[in-house]
């Protein structure tokens, strides 16, 4: 089945050639000079769709970090569950898509792309080095409390807010948008 941009781009509030040039890659660089970026979006490569646990306990930790969650080995135990790499290689492997072995990885540590075990051939990741010079690991993401919240932290969670309450209808002016109360929980949808 072939995405026709034509419908699309109307439901998420853009406009035909900008939906285009991001599905295809196909870019305008300027001077009405068009450039294609080889694959630019494949939305499944270097395993970009796989359900990793660590992924699921980063969500979670950030969870903690913003005060929707308490902070427990029962609920990290919960999140990682959430995420089912078992019923994705049940459904890719008889397909022979390469498939990773492990469910955890670490996250910006790799400078260059980099082979990882898989069943079904070789898989190969792409670079993941944060702009910081960080890494993300399930154990380092779990210790960042509320305390280490910066200002741009802070003007990054009152955008989400803002988009939080127009999506729900609220009215943003200053006195209103200080009354409604954030949601404490988050509901998980399961398929």
């Amino acid at each position: 089945m072939k995405l026709r941009a034509s419908w699309l781009a109307p439901a998420i509030s853009t406009t035909l050639p900008a939906l285009s040039s991001a599905l295809t890659g196909m870019f305008d660089i300027g001077g009405g000079v068009l450039q294609q970026v080889p694959d630019y979006y494949i939305p499944h490569a270097s395993a970009a769709n796989f359900p990793w646990k660590s992924h699921a306990l980063w969500y979670y930790s950030q969870m903690v970090r913003w005060g929707e969650v308490a902070a427990s080995p029962g609920n990290a135990e919960v999140a990682a569950a959430c995420f089912r790499p078992d019923l994705y290689r049940a459904a890719l492997a008889p397909l022979g898509a390469a498939l990773p072995l492990a469910d955890f990885k670490t996250d910006g540590t790799h400078p260059q792309p980099y082979d990882i075990p898989a069943e079904n051939g070789p898989l190969l990741l792409g670079a993941d080095r944060f702009f910081d010079g960080r890494s993300s690991t399930p154990r380092r993401s779990m210790a960042t409390s509320p305390a280490s919240r910066s200002r741009a932290d802070s003007i990054l969670i009152s955008a989400c807010r803002c988009a939080y309450f127009r999506r729900n209808g609220a009215d943003l002016t200053r006195s209103k948008l200080q009354a409604p109360s954030w949601p404490k929980s988050v509901e998980i949808l399961t398929i």
